[in-house]
């Protein structure tokens, strides 16, 4: 697929996910994390503060794409004087939403059976459906979810489910 045709596409998942991260900052965060935690006294660090700095993370990136790409279409119509083709490669844009409903099912899993099995389940789920097929991205998984297990819960000292 060229360039110029992935414009329209990434103009409008960059709208949803901004319109996603805006609502995870303004309705999800606020009803369902209580600020009951404070880690670090003062400074300002919450139980909020993660799952904000990554929805407006998330929303930055939404929107510097949908803001460049929206004037690459507009470049793209004054110089051509009509705007390019859609052609979308359905077999990439699945697997990306299959991968997306994964990450849900990831957290559905966490929660329900917990992060050891979950996180045995599904990421090599998601690796094998991007098409990764060496031993070593399985490996470095398994290894990068064992440190972060030891890290949450030793270091941090915070029970995971």
């Amino acid at each position: 697929m060229d360039k110029k045709e992935n414009i329209y596409a990434n103009i409008v998942f960059g709208a949803i996910f901004l319109a996603l991260a805006l609502y995870v900052i303004f309705v999800a965060i606020p009803t369902q994390i209580d600020m009951a935690a404070r880690w670090s006294g003062n400074a300002g660090v919450n139980s909020r503060s993660f799952p904000y700095m990554a929805s407006v993370v998330m929303g930055a990136a939404a929107a510097i794409q949908l803001v460049a790409n929206s004037v690459k279409l507009v470049v793209i119509k004054a110089k051509e004087g009509k705007l390019p083709g859609i052609k979308i490669e359905w077999n990439k844009e699945l697997r990306t939403i299959a991968a997306f409903i994964l990450c849900v099912v990831y957290g559905l899993l966490f929660v329900n059976i917990g992060y050891i099995y979950a996180t045995l389940i599904v990421p090599p789920i998601v690796l094998a459906l991007m098409g990764s097929r060496k031993w070593q991205h399985y490996l470095s998984l398994y290894i990068v979810g064992a440190i972060m297990y030891v890290l949450f819960v030793y270091a941090l000292q915070i029970r995971l489910p």
